[in-house]
């Protein structure tokens, strides 16, 4: 096996990143030794991978090595034109407020392939299923529950500078049986760390259409649920709306 691991990250430019680690690889060790392939974008063929036609796209192997860590690939690596991701620089950002992170799990490291970066370690969450299937095969009686945690994940991170944009029921991860929602899927182009004006519209945005988005799939008329551009209107309207519809769970 010929994956090598380091506990820092020097890029081609030589900036070194010592809060992120490095998987690096050769181009056959992706199928043989990387993992178990457990995910991977829909319509895309598990019978390919660097030789398929279809470049885009993430793949998600679970490591043979520690059950609770899987390497998420970006399909594009393939490409001749592609010149790598800049996940070193997030990743860092990201693990230096990860001490004063409760409620979520940071990819730790980056994958590399002939020195470009081509995907990255992040935690695996066993026994989860996203959001979006499991309001489509539960009745709503934790919904605002749900509405609550969601909330809770995005601002803590919004509190240490962190701006997770890409929010829709993909993106968390909940465990049916503890009811622990896990947020995944970061993407240097979806989380921010400044300019915090300009992207709280989005934000704020963002968060109103994934509950708009649960509702549906749930059938609750929710209104003019969620009109707000903060976080205590927010979770203030949670609780008059889990009134309205005379849900018990206490906010």
């Amino acid at each position: 096996m010929s994956i090598i691991i380091k506990n820092v990250f020097i890029n081609k430019k030589g900036q070194c990143f010592d809060k992120v680690k490095e998987v690096s690889l050769q181009r056959e060790d992706i199928n043989l030794n990387l993992g178990k392939l457990v995910a991977e974008t829909d319509h895309e063929s598990n019978n390919y991978f660097a030789d398929s036609l279809i470049t885009s796209g993430i793949y998600l192997y679970r490591s043979n090595v520690n059950p609770n860590i899987a390497y998420r690939i970006y399909k594009e690596f393939a490409d001749f034109n592609f010149n790598g991701y800049n996940d070193d620089k997030m990743i860092q950002n990201l693990q230096e407020k990860q001490s004063k992170i409760k409620l979520t799990k940071f990819p730790m490291g980056v994958v590399t392939l002939n020195g470009n970066i081509i995907g990255q370690e992040i935690p695996y969450y066993s026994n989860y299923i996203t959001l979006f299937d499991y309001f489509k095969n539960h009745a709503r009686l934790d919904y605002f529950k749900i509405y609550t945690l969601i909330l809770q994940i995005i601002k803590e991170m919004y509190d240490e500078q962190i701006l997770y944009l890409d929010i829709h029921p993909r993106n968390f991860m909940i465990n049916e049986k503890n009811f622990d929602i896990k947020i995944i899927d970061f993407d240097e182009s979806y989380v921010k760390f400044e300019n915090y004006n300009f992207y709280q519209e989005q934000l704020f945005l963002n968060i109103k259409n994934i509950i708009d988005r649960l509702n549906k799939t749930s059938n609750i008329d929710c209104g003019v649920f969620l009109q707000t551009d903060n976080f205590d209107d927010s979770f203030y309207q949670i609780k008059q709306m889990q009134k309205k519809f005379n849900f018990k769970y206490n906010i």
